[in-house]
């Protein structure tokens, strides 16, 4: 439309031009005052409007795009470009993480339904919401923070192999755990949140760093071999075996 009145205006111009040598055109000096016309330059910011022209090129979300096409970029939070949205997808299991924090089949389905791809694979979850129904979201090593989301065990096998969950529960087994929708802290019934909870020759260990444990004797350091078997501990510190990390009452941080 911008486009139009440009070339109406320009037209208007030339016409101007025609007749105008006559002092209508010195009026056209109080047109110059009507140069608020240029104020109608504003019309030129108006092209600015020409956004609109960006919306055929440049843009910043899906919004700014007709209703038929996406924004498609290299990345969710930089400009794009305005694309047709695809009409069908081949059946193909391909997953993509997109920029609205959904999982797609495939790069084809997320583009068809209007959304950038994140980065390949399925999204992570962070919470047992994220995930479907008959699935939870877990984690090897952290009872926060980013997970997988995987199925719920259907049965569990009734052996008693007693596992900590990270919600302060024992469960007979991990499976019992992940029926639950639970992830595992430790590999023991749950009795300590942290080391206040233990004695003074003991600390609170566990598979995470964040969540719940099992007491256990800290080792004497002196009974620690000197092989060097590098760790990290959860405070950031490096030992130079789990022993003499045991030995300082530290968790390893197992997701390093």
């Amino acid at each position: 439309m911008f486009f139009t009145l440009a070339l109406a205006a320009s037209s208007g111009c030339s016409d101007s031009d025609g007749g105008g040598t006559g002092g209508s055109g010195g009026t056209a000096a109080t047109g110059g005052t009507a140069a608020t016309g240029g104020t109608g330059a504003s019309g030129g910011a108006g092209g600015q409007g020409g956004d609109g022209g960006v919306a055929g090129g440049g843009c910043v979300d899906s919004t700014d795009c007709s209703a038929d096409e996406y924004c498609e970029a290299e990345g969710c939070r930089v400009e794009g470009e305005c694309v047709a949205r695809p009409g069908q997808c081949l059946d193909i299991l391909e997953p993509v993480c997109g920029c609205d924090f959904q999982t797609y089949g495939n790069g084809c389905e997320a583009a068809r339904a209007g959304v950038r791809i994140s980065s390949e694979g399925e999204c992570p979850c962070f919470g047992n919401d994220d995930c479907d129904p008959g699935e939870f979201c877990d984690a090897p090593y952290a009872c926060g923070g980013a997970g997988e989301c995987v199925l719920r065990p259907e049965s569990c096998s009734l052996e008693i192999d007693e596992v900590c969950g990270c919600d302060a529960n024992t469960y007979d087994n991990a499976c019992a755990a992940a029926s639950s929708g639970v992830r595992v802290s430790a590999l023991a019934a749950c009795d300590c949140a942290d080391d206040a909870d233990c004695d003074s020759d003991a600390y609170c260990n566990a598979l995470t760093c964040d969540g719940p444990g099992v007491c256990e004797v800290k080792p004497n350091l002196e009974d620690c071999p000197n092989e060097p078997d590098r760790v990290l501990a959860c405070n950031g510190n490096g030992f130079e075996n789990p022993c003499r990390a045991a030995a300082a009452g530290l968790r390893l941080d197992r997701q390093k």
